[in-house]
């Protein structure tokens, strides 16, 4: 019985929609571009890529 109710529980993730790749792509060049226009040297690129991406997947 206690198993029967953990299988039909639903977590907050199954009720959100799949991203497509199109949108995976976009975020990716988007915060590529941002990091070539702010970043500073290599450690500043990888850093503001990082934060770019992460803030996009937010977003969208």
């Amino acid at each position: 019985m206690l198993m029967e109710a953990r299988e039909h529980t639903a977590t907050p993730f199954a009720a959100m929609p799949a991203r497509s790749d199109h949108m995976g792509l976009a975020r990716g060049g988007l915060a590529a571009f941002g990091a070539w226009k702010l970043g500073g040297g290599i450690i500043g690129t990888i850093l503001v890529f990082l934060l770019l991406y992460w803030l996009l997947g937010i977003v969208f």
